[in-house]
């Protein structure tokens, strides 16, 4: 068990209840919780506390496993403008004016 998703699975299945159920318990919403259960988001601390609230779970433990995921281009990457859909005559900023 080396990720928060399949923390949380396990945790779900020790329970013995579904998505619905902790959806219920919890305030939070099915999809969401689904999101959460496959990886697809990250829920904010305030979420996992109720979460961990309802499964009878160490918040500490599951933030442990949590590794936000990254966002935006990595560090060093350069924007081309070629690229843009509109051209820079298209454009109401002129491209030296944006700061990437």
């Amino acid at each position: 068990m080396n990720t928060l998703s399949s923390w949380l699975q396990e945790k779900i299945k020790e329970k013995g209840i579904g998505i619905s159920k902790l959806s219920e318990e919890t305030g939070l919403s099915r999809a969401i919780i689904y999101y959460y259960f496959k990886d697809s988001n990250r829920p904010t601390r305030v979420n996992m506390q109720k979460i961990c609230d309802v499964l009878g779970a160490d918040i500490e433990e599951a933030m442990a496993l949590f590794t936000p995921k990254r966002i935006g281009r990595p560090p060093g990457s350069v924007h081309h403008w070629g690229s843009s859909p509109l051209s820079t005559e298209e454009s109401s900023i002129s491209p030296e004016y944006i700061e990437v």
